[in-house]
């Protein structure tokens, strides 16, 4: 194998030596009714949230349809008029009161309501992904890519550690003493204010 090349088992011991990296993490999909309290709302106006939450479940658990529900109440308005569909998400992607709440229910299921900074939320679940590896034909050039970085890296440093010990680096102290730079006197330089803020030059403080 010559520089720059790389064999399809190396690539494909580097895929399994970090299946991690190419495994799509659980997901699920989802869809939300928020049920908004007022920044800076008291216990009153939490309560009173709430209890609209819970009516609005129970017209869900009946029979109406979450996501007419979404349209009719949610006072999310970004979500409100797709009947509150929130698509799929992984973890890290919502507030974690929801994140929560979304991740333990099972498809068809609707939560209790959540409450998160922006008020109470109602979560139906429609599906779950499961974590897994994406198979090795389809993200094979990106993992021929990284692992030919990897290998260039290694050769690299392979070839710095042999200059090193081939070619022993002294410094000749003697000489740097007996090299002086003298600046002339009256010399814009003279005393390099600029570089320890004694002159106008000088670098701004908190920078």
């Amino acid at each position: 194998m010559q520089n720059g090349e790389i064999t399809n088992n190396h690539v494909k011991e580097y895929y399994e030596k970090h299946k991690d990296e190419y495994t799509q993490k659980e997901q699920v999909k989802a869809r939300h009714i928020l049920v908004k309290v007022p920044a800076g709302g008291d216990e009153k106006a939490w309560d009173k949230a709430k209890n609209k939450a819970l009516k609005i479940k129970k017209e869900a658990e009946g029979g109406k349809d979450f996501g007419e529900l979404a349209r009719k109440y949610s006072d999310d308005p970004g979500t409100r008029d797709r009947g509150g569909e929130l698509g799929y998400f992984g973890k890290g992607r919502m507030v974690p009161e929801f994140e929560k709440a979304a991740f333990s229910l099972k498809p068809g299921e609707i939560s209790d309501p959540v409450k998160t900074i922006f008020g109470w939320h109602l979560i139906q679940v429609e599906d779950v992904k499961a974590a897994q590896a994406k198979p090795f034909d389809k993200v094979e050039s990106f993992v021929k890519q990284r692992a030919l970085q990897e290998k260039r890296q290694k050769e690299l440093e392979k070839l710095l550690k042999d200059v090193r010990q081939k070619y022993e680096v002294k410094v000749n102290k003697e000489a740097l003493e007996q090299v002086k730079i003298e600046m002339p006197k009256g010399s814009p330089m003279g005393g390099m204010h600029g570089f320890h803020g004694g002159g106008h030059g000088g670098m701004p403080q908190g920078h």
